[in-house]
């Protein structure tokens, strides 16, 4: 059979493809040493390819490639040894390229979650010829675990650590400092307030665990109890989500994977500079800052907010139309349809 192969820029954009590998295996095109070691853990030895060229391949890769990175300078040099897809990773508000080169034109086909990814690939594709025979429309990977319910509650809060289960657990889960997240500004706010009543986990994006350093300063010094800061490597998403009993967020990803929970948000105001102005990207259908309190670090009580978002709830209409009008499906077997197109095309490559 052809081979099949992953590659990404990043450790945690390969969250996306974790059934697909476990279902049909494959190959991973590693191009920095860093992330060497929790792949082998992952996949093992004989699964992986360290290549640093970014743009050519080695010459025994050949067949269909799964791309989790959408970026100008990470593509792949066209050749007839292979065809790619491209499963983005992000599914926050989008970022303005400024007219730079956008490498759409570079792949051959794009797994599409829903209305707000195809808007985004056809917005960017210039006229692409056959654009839409590119699109295969499949739903969002992630959410399948969550709608299947396949995560374990109780290990991941013996994992994590929790001492006090009366409490409600309270995830905090800032994108990292070049998105402009919002990490650094709040914390001992978020600290000092918010543990007075409940659990505050914090699960920062993977780049910027080095800040974990500040609050563990912060909280040792002023001997503050029920923080859990969560390394985004050891704790999977979805557990971690599972656990929550309402979420923090901002413009990320990890944002849109809540609503499957259906459970309450509070959303924090951050910079909007460099984010995409198009209309398909500002639809207030496709916008989780619709679908909770909005917080203002200057001036808000974060624990008034929370405690109106959990006990009444008010946006659960607004969660379910935002979902409903930014994936396709919403059924729990996205992953599904990704591996019978995957082996239906491995087949045609033979």
């Amino acid at each position: 059979m052809t081979n099949l192969f992953f590659r990404a820029r990043s450790y945690y954009q390969y969250s996306y493809i974790w059934q697909i590998y476990n279902e049909l295996g494959g190959k991973f095109i590693l191009t920095h040493p860093k992330y060497y070691t929790r792949l082998l853990n992952q996949v093992g030895e004989k699964n992986i390819y360290l290549h640093s060229n970014r743009k050519d391949l080695p010459n025994q890769v050949s067949g269909l490639i799964l791309e989790m990175t959408l970026n100008r300078r990470y593509y792949l040099r066209r050749t007839k040894k292979f065809k790619n897809v491209l499963i983005y990773h992000g599914m926050g508000l989008d970022k303005n390229f400024k007219g730079r080169n956008f490498p759409i034109s570079r792949y051959d086909y794009y797994f599409v979650s829903g209305e707000k990814d195809y808007l985004k690939y056809k917005h960017y594709s210039y006229g692409l010829q056959n654009f839409n025979k590119r699109v295969i429309k499949i739903g969002h990977l992630r959410s399948d675990d969550i709608i299947n319910k396949n995560y374990n509650i109780p290990s991941t809060l013996i994992k994590i650590g929790i001492k006090d289960n009366t409490r409600k657990n309270i995830l905090y889960a800032p994108t990292w400092e070049k998105g402009h997240g919002s990490l650094l500004e709040t914390y001992e706010k978020f600290c000092t307030q918010i543990t007075l009543e409940h659990n505050l986990l914090i699960r920062t994006h993977p780049y910027d665990v080095k800040n974990y350093k500040f609050i563990r300063e912060f909280i040792k010094k002023n001997k503050i109890e029920n923080v859990y800061l969560i390394d985004p490597d050891e704790i999977s998403l979805v557990n971690n989500l599972a656990i929550a009993d309402l979420l923090i967020g901002e413009n990320s990803s990890l944002m849109y994977d809540w609503l499957f929970f259906g459970k309450p948000l509070i959303l924090v105001k951050t910079s909007k500079k460099d984010l995409e102005k198009a209309k398909w990207a500002t639809q207030e259908k496709f916008s989780v800052f619709s679908c909770g309190f909005n917080y203002n670090p200057d001036d808000d009580n974060i624990n008034k907010l929370i405690i109106e978002s959990i006990d009444n709830h008010p946006f659960t209409d607004q969660i379910e139309n935002v979902r409903n009008s930014t994936f396709y499906f919403n059924d729990g077997h996205a992953n599904e349809r990704a591996v019978n197109w995957i082996k239906a095309k491995l087949k045609m490559m033979i």
